[in-house]
C-alpha cells in the first residue's frame, strides 16, 4: 500500500522533485499549493456541470492536466531539467481559441457581471477568482528565481477564460448575468424567486442574455 503520511513536513518543510528541501511557506510550494487548489475547484465545476455543458467540461478536463503538467515542472528546482512536459505558448494560444470561441455573444458585455446565476457558473467563478490569485503567486515567485515567461502568459489567459465559460454556461442554462450596483444596498431590491437568484429589478435592462 501507499503511503499516505510520512511524517517528513511536521517541521514545516516538504520536498521539491528531486528530493530538495524547502520550507512550506516558499513561493514555491505556495504557487504548488494554489495549483493544486485550482484543479480541484476545475475538478467541482465538472462535477456541478455533469452532462448539461459537456463542451466546458472537456475543456475543464483538459485545463486539468495542464495544470498538472504545469505543477511537474515548477516542483523542480531551478536549474534541474527533466523530461517533464512543459506548459508552452501552444497552450497558451489554445487557451485563446477557447476565448474566442465561448466569448462571442458576449461582444456587447461593457461591465462587470455579478458571480452567480446557475450552479456551475458559480463554480466556475470561485475557479476564475483562484487562478487570478494563483497568476499573483506565480508572479511573487518569479521575483525570486526564474520562471519561463510562457507560464505567467498561461496563468494570465487561465482566468480569462474560466470568466468567458461562467458567461457560457449560465446564457447556456438560460440564467441571465447582471451588472453590480454601486449604490446602498437599500436601493436596489432582489428577487430571490427569479431563475437568476438576484436579479435586479432596476436594472433588467442591463440583462445579458
Amino acid at each position: 500500500m501507499p503511503e499516505f503520511y510520512t511524517g517528513g513536513g511536521d517541521w514545516g518543510e516538504t520536498s521539491l522533485a528531486d528530493g530538495t528541501r524547502v520550507g512550506k511557506g516558499s513561493p514555491e510550494i505556495a504557487l504548488l499549493g494554489g495549483l493544486d487548489e485550482l484543479n480541484a475547484h476545475l475538478g467541482l465545476a465538472r462535477t456541478v456541470l455533469g452532462t448539461s455543458c459537456s463542451d466546458v467540461v472537456s475543456v475543464l478536463g483538459r485545463l486539468q492536466d495542464q495544470l498538472f503538467t504545469l505543477g511537474a515542472e515548477l516542483a523542480l528546482p531551478v536549474g534541474v531539467r527533466d523530461s517533464t512536459p512543459q506548459i508552452t505558448m501552444s497552450e497558451v494560444v489554445e487557451i485563446e481559441r477557447h476565448i474566442d470561441r465561448f466569448s462571442t455573444p458576449f461582444s456587447a458585455l461593457q461591465s462587470f457581471v455579478v458571480p452567480g446565476g446557475s450552479h456551475g457558473a458559480a463554480q466556475l467563478h470561485v475557479a476564475r477568482g483562484v487562478a487570478r490569485r494563483v497568476e499573483l503567486l506565480g508572479v511573487a515567485l518569479f521575483r525570486d528565481r526564474p520562471v519561463r515567461h510562457e507560464i505567467l502568459v498561461y496563468l494570465n489567459r487561465l482566468s480569462s477564460l474560466l470568466f468567458v465559460l461562467a458567461l457560457h454556461v449560465n446564457r447556456k442554462m438560460g440564467f441571465p448575468e447582471c451588472p453590480p450596483s454601486y449604490f446602498p444596498a437599500d436601493t436596489r431590491r432582489w428577487d430571490d424567486s427569479s431563475p437568476a437568484q438576484g436579479v435586479f429589478h432596476d436594472q433588467v435592462e442591463a440583462k445579458i442574455v
